[in-house]
């Protein structure tokens, strides 16, 4: 009987833990507070609110959210609008043009080979 009661302890730690890690929250923390009041820190996991600036800055950092150029709120990946002050987001590939190198007259054959490959 006190095996599972301390399972059960336990499991709405982890519970616990993984709910307020989603919403933003200290994982650990949660963890400890779910371990130690067992059902009722499971409850206060789940009605706990979300740590929205916290949920952004993950999502920003994973790469599904971008700042709109223009109101700097945070909009999907995706997103060719942003919902917050209708801009049009033109997100074009963050690629540097490439210069190549081309042959002039003045330029030996062994130059070209050794700058551009075997052409």
């Amino acid at each position: 009987m006190e095996i599972f009661l301390i399972f059960t302890w336990f499991f709405c730690g982890v519970i616990s833990g993984v709910v307020a890690s989603n919403k933003g929250r200290s994982g650990f923390g949660w963890f400890i507070l779910g371990f130690l009041f067992g059902p009722l820190g499971l409850i206060l996991a789940l009605v706990v609110s979300k740590d929205q600036e916290a949920v952004e800055q993950s999502a920003f950092q994973r790469g599904s959210m971008k700042k709109c150029p223009y109101c700097a709120e945070f909009i999907k990946t995706e997103a060719i609008k942003c919902r917050f002050c209708g801009a049009d987001i033109l997100d074009f590939p963050h690629s540097s043009p490439v210069s190549v190198p081309v042959k002039n007259k003045d330029q030996d054959d062994e130059w070209y080979e050794r700058n551009m490959g075997n052409k």
